[in-house]
């Protein structure tokens, strides 16, 4: 909290921290305007390092006046009427009037009120001047409480009424209180104690008589608040029949913003109205809404992006998708294209192959020449594929130099021959009644034409020699 104090021209400020005074400051110039408030408050917060931003005012000034009205401070709705319709009457500017009442002590006839009045115009311009500082006025107290107030720095009863008489640069604020703190009376006197005592104690024996004839009651001792009051009580009271002492005999130049530290907003004389205080929890408020509503912007806008960018990327990969799809389309028709063929080709082959003869083995061939006795000649041979295998017809004649007609070894070549056929690697099942000699007038003629006819199955062109000839007929699995 930042308590200043602004009386009358004079500024100073406490700044305190956490129950702890953390700086002071008194302006070496007077503050006279309130244009000037801000530059001060601004070199306060400076000067005390504050860093806060409430600020309790104690105030004293020419704007700021006191009434007594005999009207009672209840608050109830028939009083605040009355007061209300006092102070409009009885104010002394154009504008609307911000007021506060305090209850006094009961004059002879009825109750009493004290009430401070302000300009509403001035005290705006309070608040606006503390908000160009950056910060926040939530307390204006009239500078008399600060003085009635010292009743508790004093030795007293609670029967006798006290007469505080504060030295102000150019006046002197007198607070009339009793014992237990109930104020009677407040008023200025348009002269200081500091610099013309004299005026002042006539201003005070007038204040001591209005108080005899109004409340019945009589001041029991005067306490003098200010700069060398020590030294000026001791030259007033030959003017009185009651003690004038000092509050203190050290004078402290921080007393007014010290008093201000001892207030808060919900004082009772807290001349900033429910409208203001609400005004400034807006104005936080607004503030705060503000600053979540950009940020709220901020992270719309980045999700704004983030998602445009999302979308950007989907759409290219889908342009790439679609693409690839297209590829991929044209790709498969052609490998659709190439299957079917493929397909048609497979089928092809398989008919044909299903349908195709079997290969004639060629070692079977080979091995038919490596097992053909010397003494045989094959002169034909015929192979026909058939459902069982290689039907074969083998045609062949006896060497001539062998040809003995009547001689017994003649069909022994041929029988090796057939053995070897039937107990081979490639074993030639021979049908009975398939092997045989016979005898021919004619030599087969080796010329092609003669070779052809034989492959047709056709009777080989005939010489004029005899031969003997063998025939072998079997089937190769």
């Amino acid at each position: 909290m930042l308590g200043a104090a602004w009386i009358n021209g004079e500024f100073s400020v406490i700044a305190q921290h956490r129950g702890g005074l953390a700086g002071s400051w008194i302006s070496p110039q007077p503050v006279t305007e309130i244009a000037g408030l801000t530059g001060a408050l601004k070199a306060a917060v400076v000067q005390t390092g504050y860093n806060g931003n409430q600020v309790t005012l104690l105030l004293a000034h020419a704007k700021l006046t006191q009434r007594f009205l005999e009207v009672p401070a209840e608050q109830n709705a028939q009083s605040l009427r009355a007061l209300e319709r006092q102070v409009e009457q009885g104010k002394s500017f154009d504008g609307s009037a911000r007021w506060v009442a305090q209850p006094t002590l009961p004059t002879k006839t009825a109750g009493g009120s004290m009430v401070h009045i302000l300009p509403q115009e001035f005290l705006d311009q309070l608040v606006s001047a503390t908000e160009r500082a950056g910060l926040s006025l939530v307390c204006v107290i009239p500078a008399s409480e600060g003085v009635r107030n010292l009743v508790h720095a004093v030795p007293s009863v609670n029967d006798e009424v006290l007469l505080f008489a504060a030295a102000l640069p150019t006046s002197t604020l007198m607070v009339l209180v009793d014992g237990g703190g109930t104020p009677l009376l407040v008023r200025s006197a348009a002269e200081s104690w500091t610099r013309d005592p004299g005026r002042v104690t006539l201003d005070i024996n007038r204040t001591l008589l209005f108080v005899q004839q109004q409340f019945d009651r009589t001041v029991g001792s005067i306490w003098l608040q200010g700069a060398d009051a020590a030294e000026k009580s001791a030259g007033m009271a030959a003017h009185f029949q009651i003690p004038v002492r000092p509050v203190s005999s050290e004078h402290d130049p921080l007393f007014w913003a010290a008093s201000a530290l001892q207030f808060n907003s919900k004082h009772r004389l807290n001349l900033i109205t429910r409208e203001q205080k609400q005004a400034t929890s807006r104005k936080v408020v607004l503030k705060l809404s503000a600053v979540m509503a950009i940020l709220l912007l901020l992270v719309a806008f980045g999700l704004s992006g983030y998602i445009q960018y999302l979308y950007g990327q989907e759409t290219d990969m889908l342009v790439k998708l679609r693409r690839e799809e297209e590829l991929l389309k044209k790709r498969h028709t052609e490998l659709q294209s190439l299957h079917e063929t493929s397909t048609h080709q497979e089928f092809f082959l398989k008919e044909v192959g299903d349908n195709r003869q079997k290969p004639l083995h060629a070692w079977f061939l080979g091995y038919l020449s490596d097992s053909l006795p010397i003494e045989l000649v094959v002169t034909n041979v015929v192979a026909r594929a058939d459902t069982n295998g290689w039907h074969f017809m083998l045609h062949g004649q006896v060497q001539p130099a062998l040809v003995q007609l009547g001689d017994r070894n003649t069909e022994e070549p041929l029988e090796r021959f057939t053995n070897s056929l039937a107990t081979g690697p490639f074993p030639l099942v021979l049908q009975q009644g398939a092997v045989g000699t016979a005898m021919s007038s004619s030599i087969a003629s080796s010329s092609p034409s003669d070779w052809a006819s034989r492959l047709r199955g056709a009777p080989p062109t005939a010489r004029s020699a005899s031969r003997l000839n063998f025939f072998v007929e079997g089937t190769l699995p």
